[in-house]
């Protein structure tokens, strides 16, 4: 008995994945490649970038559609093929890859709260903060005096001694050796992971 040998290309694989692919992966016969399509609604931050990846940017950017392929397809005839979507190695991306292999945007975690502050007649005063959830590496930490007016008018605020479980807020005279009073002056913080 002779046994029977069937042939199959790539391209009809091709042809054959590329009739069965579901939204957003698309196939175009005439090419051969498979892309991904990106949703057009609005807010959409997700686009392609030049080297082929996807790409979120950080929050509070603007993100424009650019042509590019986002699908890597690796391995030969004889070995198979696996298919993956490409994360951009842009700085400031977003978009990471899940332990469970799936795509996620990563969203730095963040706290913030207001202190209220009262002292007398001194150039400079500290209070520590203990964050309430631990960070992995020590954020970043911006502090903000909510009142511009009397007796804030000339102190500064920083954040000191910044670590993973908290950080100092230090206020200070903006007048050498000038005192001052305050009384429930409000004081604002934000620690951002990074």
């Amino acid at each position: 008995m002779t046994p029977f040998t069937v042939g199959v290309s790539c391209d009809d694989v091709a042809e054959c994945v590329g009739d069965h692919l579901d939204a957003p992966l698309t196939y175009d016969a005439a090419t051969g490649q498979m892309g991904l399509e990106l949703s057009q609604d609005a807010g959409n931050l997700l686009s392609v970038r030049p080297d082929g990846g996807l790409f979120v940017p950080t929050a509070g950017a603007s993100a424009g559609l650019i042509a590019g392929q986002a699908i890597a397809i690796t391995g030969s005839q004889g070995a198979g093929y696996t298919i993956a979507a490409r994360i951009s190695a842009d700085a400031g991306n977003s978009l990471r890859l899940g332990t469970d292999g799936g795509l996620f945007v990563h969203v730095p975690p963040a706290l913030q709260n207001v202190e209220t502050f009262s002292f007398t007649n001194v150039t400079s005063f500290t209070r520590n903060i203990t964050f309430t959830t631990p960070f992995a590496a020590p954020p970043h930490v911006t502090v903000n005096i909510n009142s511009g007016a009397g007796p804030t008018a000339r102190w500064g605020a920083r954040a000191i001694n910044v670590s993973t479980t908290g950080f100092t807020i230090f206020l200070f005279s903006g007048a050498l050796g000038e005192t001052g009073t305050w009384a429930s002056v409000p004081v604002s913080w934000r620690a951002t992971g990074l």
